[in-house]
């Protein structure tokens, strides 16, 4: 195992890690229209950011906003002579600041086995209570071969919650509760009138979510991230064709389809456009709305208070069936212990002082991040390699504490 350590003392609380789990303070959400989502969030639109995770070096993944590949909504065909409206049935609403009519390609060259994945990153949205998720996805019919890959696993929503439980809603799987068929595209959608369920990633169901055997009724619960991965490649039925487009993502009736980034509108490369760059010091949440400076989990009116954090970080490689522990400490004023993993292909574990393990992941793409409320003490991180090869990664271990 080979291993580099730096050291940086007291930094301030940042969120250079998108899945940095915290103890979020809600404001009370509307009853109904648009802004059900807004939690703490963006709620003039959240962003949806491509992504793609390829360890390997393979490139044979891709995730892309292509223009003139989405649903047309206003848009318009042309005979030669005189320009025609013309509006897919299946997109009547979509998003009204997409003037190029973008769709979101996620592709997967090869086989499903390769280990890479292309994806999109929901910006914005964390302590969001759910009710409706969906997508417009380029196929002809929902459950046909022909068009889009549209699987039991791709394109799924990943949804990751503060208690470090994670739920999944697969294209097919669950099936959507209504979908529209239009001339091009179809449009899917989960929950909206009934309830939104999630198949688990574990045995046991979020915090306040319904367990319902297999599923999870997560109706109303605050999350804490959420993706739309797809790594199924062309070896997966029934199309064989290892590519999606789609198109405007659905978070409680908010729909987006275009990148943030369009015209170069993006000049501090944030990922946001700066017409609408909501969240200047990239904590997560909206700069109007941010009632919690600190990221302590408390609002800052209430506790008078803000945290800092000791970190230390590593770079490792573990061999096949390797192990390696590193020491968290937590003092009299540590509030919280956060481990932050950027290779979730190797298991990690959070030990407390008393021995007793309180977090702890599974095997999963990309980075992993395990927190838990401080006593003080000597906590311990382990991480172990389960897989068969080779395994490098960076570790973070965070200490925030009142200042």
């Amino acid at each position: 195992m080979h291993l580099v350590l730096n050291r940086f003392p007291r930094l301030r609380a940042t969120t250079a890690f998108a899945f940095v789990f915290v103890l979020a303070l809600t404001l009370p959400l509307a009853a109904g229209g648009s802004h059900d989502m807004c939690n703490r969030c963006f709620c003039d639109g959240f962003l949806v950011k491509p992504f793609e995770f390829d360890p390997g070096g393979t490139k044979l993944v891709a995730s892309e906003w292509i223009r003139g590949t989405g649903c047309p909504t206003n848009a318009s065909t042309y005979d030669g002579t005189m320009n025609t409206p013309y509006t897919d049935p299946a997109c009547l609403v979509g998003d009204p600041k997409d003037k190029w009519v973008e769709g979101l390609l996620l592709a997967k060259t090869g086989p499903t086995a390769n280990f890479a994945s292309s994806g999109a990153e929901l910006k914005g949205v964390r302590g969001t209570r759910l009710h409706e998720l969906g997508y417009d996805i380029r196929k002809a019919t929902y459950f046909g071969a022909e068009g889009s890959h549209c699987g039991a696993g791709a394109p799924r929503f990943n949804i990751s919650y503060p208690d470090g439980s994670l739920v999944f809603i697969g294209c097919v799987s669950p099936p959507a509760n209504t979908f529209t068929t239009g001339a091009g595209f179809v449009r899917l959608t989960w929950g909206g009138g009934a309830p939104l369920i999630a198949f688990k990633q574990a045995a046991t169901c979020p915090d306040g979510a319904v367990d319902l055997g297999a599923t999870c009724d997560i109706t109303g619960v605050a999350v804490d991230a959420i993706d739309i991965l797809f790594d199924e490649g062309q070896d997966t039925p029934p199309d064989l064709f290892g590519a999606a487009f789609i198109d405007n993502v659905n978070v409680n009736g908010l729909r987006v389809g275009r990148h943030g980034d369009r015209d170069h509108r993006d000049s501090d490369k944030d990922g946001h456009d700066d017409e609408a760059d909501w969240d200047d010091d990239n904590d997560g949440y909206q700069d109007s709305m941010d009632a919690d400076d600190d990221n302590d989990g408390i609002e800052d009116s209430w506790d008078g208070k803000s945290t800092e954090e000791d970190q230390t970080s590593y770079s490792m490689v573990l061999s096949r069936g390797e192990a390696a522990e590193f020491p968290l400490a937590a003092d009299a004023d540590a509030v919280t212990v956060t481990a932050v993993l950027e290779n979730g292909k190797v298991v990690m574990d959070l030990v407390s002082p008393l021995g007793a393990i309180v977090a702890t992941s599974i095997p999963s793409l990309g980075r992993v991040v395990l927190t838990a409320p401080a006593v003080a003490g000597d906590y311990l991180v382990r991480v172990r390699n389960l897989s068969l090869t080779d395994v490098s990664s960076g570790l973070k271990l965070i200490q925030s504490k009142r200042r």
